[in-house]
């Protein structure tokens, strides 16, 4: 016996298990007394995990039986109880991971509609701002258009030029011996006065 318990020891120790359950038929209780062993007994107490035992009939009573952590009449209930936690246990884990799946439901519905909205105000924004771009690409497109030649001849401006290309200042103007001003109207052909002189009017 307690070599057995040494290498489930061993075995617990290379790869952990759940608990130890040290079970034995019925017999005649003189059968049973080798089991009263204070060694053993000081084993299956120091042992690193829960001891079940179901030793004999209701009736036997063991050392063993007082230092384990679950005492079973017969070794059938021991296996019962055994049994019956194992299929708790998996019953919990089985609703534990029904909840976790729900959960996981609920936070990618919820990521889902997070970003939903995130994308709506992202395209709101968007359309915003293209709306705000576009109204000022326009303004600027108007005032373009609005500096052509024909644009400010026609709000009342001429424009000067000589030998077909624009002047574009008076010191260049005096330079010229003759210039043309275009008008919205025409275009009139001028000499400048006192060419040459260097003074502006």
């Amino acid at each position: 016996m307690r070599s057995a318990l040494d290498g489930a020891r061993l075995a617990h120790a290379a790869r952990p298990f759940d608990l130890l359950a040290v079970i034995r038929g019925g017999g005649a209780s003189t059968d049973l007394a080798w089991l009263n062993d204070l060694d053993v007994a000081r084993a299956l107490a120091n042992f690193p995990v829960p001891v079940v035992t179901g030793i004999g009939h209701a009736r036997d009573d063991t050392i063993l039986d007082e230092v384990a952590a679950v005492r079973c009449d017969t070794p059938s209930k021991a296996v019962a109880w055994v049994e019956g936690r194992v299929r708790d246990a998996a019953v919990r884990a089985e609703a534990k991971f029904a909840r976790v799946r729900e959960v996981g439901r609920d936070v990618v519905r919820a990521a889902s509609a997070d970003a939903e909205r995130a994308r709506t105000r992202t395209l709101r924004a968007a359309s915003s701002l293209v709306e705000r771009e576009a109204a000022e690409v326009d303004h600027l497109m108007r005032q373009v258009l609005g500096l052509t030649p024909q644009r400010t001849l026609a709000r009342g401006y001429a424009l000067v030029r000589a030998r077909g290309a624009v002047v574009p200042s008076a010191a260049r103007a005096r330079q010229e011996a003759r210039l043309s001003l275009e008008f919205r109207d025409g275009t009139v052909q001028v000499t400048p006065s006192g060419v040459g002189e260097e003074r502006d009017e």
